[in-house]
């Protein structure tokens, strides 16, 4: 990690543009994240957002970022502007954390990103909408069961649509939303 954090912050002293400034910070917060240094990783990924405010992979590790720094309530902000933004790569990713984070925040509307979006995704989508657990008693085993289903439409074939925001809230700590 350190020849990484190396490269990408010389990247970042030579960026000639907004993008390469994106890349750079957007590969630090990743590198970051991935070694557990939760801070760093929200510095870098708010460098990232300054230099393209449209950016999901960005706000998206930001968002767990926050997350393992105990900030809740601003990984919620960073979920639902991905959401938001409605790209597919991480739309259906943003909708679950989003979900799983108002959960452990106690809020009502822990539900509200997957049964709003859940038109709107398509393929595996469709099954989220069948989410039925407990409003606030969202577990990490629930999220599972609920996103594993058989996929008729793929000979059968398993679906787990939840395994990177569940991976993500075991890796920062953040584990099942209390009872």
């Amino acid at each position: 990690p350190d020849a990484a954090i190396r490269t990408f912050r010389a990247m970042a002293a030579h960026a000639g543009n907004a993008m390469e400034t994106n890349w750079a910070y957007q590969g630090l917060a990743q590198v970051y994240f991935s070694t557990g240094r939760f801070a760093e990783a929200v510095g870098a990924g708010r460098h990232a957002i300054a230099s393209d405010p449209l950016d999901d992979e960005s706000l998206y590790t930001l968002g767990w970022s926050l997350v393992a720094m105990g900030d809740l309530e601003g990984a919620e902000g960073a979920f639902a502007r991905v959401r938001a933004l409605r790209r597919p790569q991480y739309l259906l990713d943003a909708v679950l954390s989003q979900a799983f984070v108002r959960a452990h925040l106690g809020r009502a509307d822990a539900l509200e990103p997957i049964r709003a979006t859940a038109d709107t995704l398509s393929g595996s989508g469709r099954l989220h909408a069948a989410f039925g657990f407990p409003l606030g008693r969202v577990t990490e085993a629930e999220v599972l069961a609920a996103s594993a289903r058989r996929d008729p439409a793929r000979g059968g074939a398993w679906e787990l649509d939840a395994h990177f925001a569940l991976g993500m809230a075991l890796e920062t700590g953040l584990g099942a939303a209390p009872r």
